[in-house]
């Protein structure tokens, strides 16, 4: 249903272009981060959606 989530971008992060960013980001980490960051923005916005329509549909009663 979902599309894999392509996460090869993180991995450059990780990279000495940052310098010592670079040394801080590990490939866990950050997968880990892009993880929760979807996860985080995909409830919020289903919480959005929902209370939207609830409100919506208690308006018409």
């Amino acid at each position: 249903m979902y599309r894999q989530f392509n996460a090869s971008w993180l991995d450059n992060l990780t990279g000495n272009r940052l310098g010592k960013l670079g040394n801080v980001l590990s490939p866990t980490k950050a997968r880990d981060f892009a993880v929760w960051a979807m996860e985080t923005s995909d409830r919020i916005g289903s919480s959005f959606i929902w209370n939207s329509a609830y409100s919506k549909a208690l308006a018409k009663l």
